[in-house]
């Protein structure tokens, strides 16, 4: 029993608190409640790559990084499909897995397609992230200049 004690006197005085201007917090509820506030801070936001409203693809990150989420929106359906690349690849066939310069992603066909790993761990791209559109399956590429595309990355 006094171990308990001693946890929740620890847990009352010593626990630390770190507030900053993006934050707040209300001690003396259960659990804590947190509130976040708007920041301009890139350590804390997700900045995000958008692509024209007519394109048939975009390179949301040049190097390696964290894919958290894309989405297009096309005036025809497509299929929206993410690469492990530096570049659109061109037209063709197209080869599926996490290799660079592979589809790590395809979805569709549909005139609004979204991928979101929001909430969940991001997933890893060791070479680059692009994303493309294409009237054809998964399969094969065919690039459609028909889209608006919108990505969260780091």
């Amino acid at each position: 029993m006094k171990f308990f004690r001693l946890i929740a006197i620890f847990m009352t005085f010593f626990l630390p608190i770190s507030v900053s201007k993006a934050q707040s917090v209300t001690q003396g509820t259960i659990p804590w409640t947190t509130t976040l506030y708007p920041t301009t801070s890139s350590a804390i936001g997700i900045s995000p790559i958008v692509c024209g409203s007519i394109v048939n693809g975009c390179v949301l990150k040049n190097t390696s990084g964290n894919l958290y989420g894309v989405y297009a929106v096309s005036s025809v359906d497509v299929y929206l499909m993410v690469f492990n690349a530096t570049s659109i690849p061109s037209n063709g066939s197209t080869t599926s897995g996490i290799s660079s310069g592979n589809m790590v992603e395809c979805i569709g066909p549909s005139k609004l397609l979204s991928i979101s790993y929001i909430g969940l761990p991001p997933e890893i791209f060791s070479t680059g992230i692009s994303a493309a559109v294409s009237t054809t399956g998964c399969g094969t590429l065919t690039l459609s200049t028909s889209s608006f595309i919108h990505g969260y990355m780091k």
